[in-house]
């Protein structure tokens, strides 16, 4: 991925640490990258001689390691396709909408060291999990409390890196650094 340098009109590369696809979505992908930006990348540019970034979110102070789009209103009564959340060495999970490039919606700060993985829940569209590099998971709601969790488990003291709800929403596997799955009922 290029970007062009805001002093020159050279493009540099852009290091991306992780990428984000809303269902049925063929064009556009939001890129997490190293230099603590969130870059709406469009898939389908092919000219070489300029950039293939859409749009740049800037809020993060360190390194992108996970974008989670919204999983949408399973009853069709409103439209989140809008709506991301990402995390990042910072210590934050931020919540997005596509249509802010400048600021964030909301900054979940609860977590004790670096956020390695957030995702929404596929059923209920206001909850999000957070694994963090101590071991700390938290489940927010956003319909009960945007300041704390409304969960918050201490796992081993291995990073938590990984996180995967079930389709039904019931169950969440958690990987860790030293390769172990955890599989919690929620």
């Amino acid at each position: 991925m290029k970007r062009k340098t805001e002093l020159k009109y050279d493009l540099v590369d852009v290091g991306a640490l992780s990428m984000g696809l809303q269902q049925f979505e063929t064009n556009n992908i939001l890129v997490g990258s190293d230099d603590n930006n969130i870059y709406q990348v469009s898939l389908h540019s092919n000219n070489e001689a300029t950039s293939n970034i859409v749009t740049t979110f800037t809020g993060h102070e360190g390194p992108i390691y996970s974008i989670d789009l919204h999983p949408g209103d399973h009853n069709n009564t409103a439209n989140f396709s809008h709506l991301f959340i990402s995390s990042s060495a910072d210590w934050t999970t931020r919540l997005w909408t596509k249509t802010q490039s400048d600021a964030p919606l909301a900054t979940f700060d609860a977590n004790e060291d670096y956020v390695y993985c957030s995702k929404w829940c596929p059923t209920n569209a206001s909850v999000i999990a957070c694994g963090d590099g101590s071991g700390h998971l938290d489940i927010w709601d956003f319909n009960k409390d945007l300041e704390v969790p409304k969960y918050k488990y201490q796992l081993e003291k291995d990073v938590i890196n990984k996180l995967s709800w079930s389709q039904d929403g019931k169950r969440l596997a958690v990987g860790d650094s030293t390769g172990k799955i955890t599989i919690l009922g929620l």
